[in-house]
């Protein structure tokens, strides 16, 4: 939803306005809220599930240890930057007590 939203508004603002899109307008401006759209929009099923596979590989398969690992690392990396994140974002927007 996020990515439509902000495509008609940069094609607004090129049509109507004359603005150019810069490098720094795209990644200073209009990749972030993108970004955190999709860090929230971010099923917690879909890292369940991601633990859960990787677990019910078979022991003796080979580099079995390897995925554990790398999927633990994505779950665990996913839901840290969202910890982290959020509570900058609240003060940010002034929405904490």
């Amino acid at each position: 939803m996020g990515l439509t939203v902000v495509g008609l508004g940069m094609a607004w603002l090129h049509a109507e306005l004359g603005l150019t899109l810069t490098r720094n307008l795209i990644f200073e401006v209009l990749l972030p809220p993108l970004l955190f759209e999709g860090a929230l929009s971010l099923p917690r099923q879909a890292l369940k599930r991601a633990l859960v596979l990787a677990l019910s590989l078979p022991p003796d398969m080979p580099r079995r240890d390897a995925i554990v690992v790398a999927a633990f690392g994505v779950v665990a990396f996913s839901v840290m930057v969202q910890a982290i994140t959020m509570p900058l974002l609240l003060r940010r927007l002034k929405l904490t007590s």
